[in-house]
């Protein structure tokens, strides 16, 4: 079986990513619309789920403003990952694994040799024409070399 070829795919925040968080904003909103509805006058309760609510809005805001964005390259043996934001220093080699597929996109992470895992929301609509190529080369089997030249046996890449 012949190993997935070379890409480099631009990886951008995720707008999957920001309608969830927006649903999920939403959802909370009517949830403490409806808890509300039936009081007279607002209480402390009612103060402190709005003052939490606001509270995890921004943090869920910030964390997707936040969201690395940057190029995921395979060389044809092991992933790359060069990127934006609070990553941009882990540049380097690491372990692919995916998460999530939902054939238009992909939650993918990124395990560097060194450093934090990389989570990364992969779209067809980020880079379209490399989208077939990277589905390929995260879903494509690991290639096994028979022998290396000193008679070891082992792996050439890693996912």
């Amino acid at each position: 079986m012949h190993q997935a070829p070379a890409l480099a795919f631009q990886v951008a925040r995720s707008r999957v990513h920001g309608y969830l968080l927006i649903a999920l904003a939403g959802l909370g909103a009517l949830t403490g619309a409806a808890w509300l509805h039936p009081f007279d006058a607002a209480g402390w309760r009612q103060a402190l789920f709005l003052v939490t609510f606001l509270f995890f809005l921004v943090i869920a805001t910030r964390q997707w403003l936040s969201w690395p964005s940057g190029e995921l390259v395979w060389d044809g043996l092991v992933w790359h990952w060069q990127g934006t934001g609070p990553w941009a220093a882990e540049r380097g080699q690491g372990t692919l694994r995916h998460h999530l597929d939902w054939q238009s996109g992909l939650l993918l992470s990124l395990q560097p040799e060194a450093g934090e895992r990389v989570w990364l929301w992969a779209q067809r609509g980020d880079d379209g024409p490399q989208w077939a190529a990277l589905r390929r080369a995260v879903f494509a089997p690991v290639r096994w070399v028979e022998s290396s030249p000193n008679g070891d046996a082992g792996q050439a890449g890693t996912r």
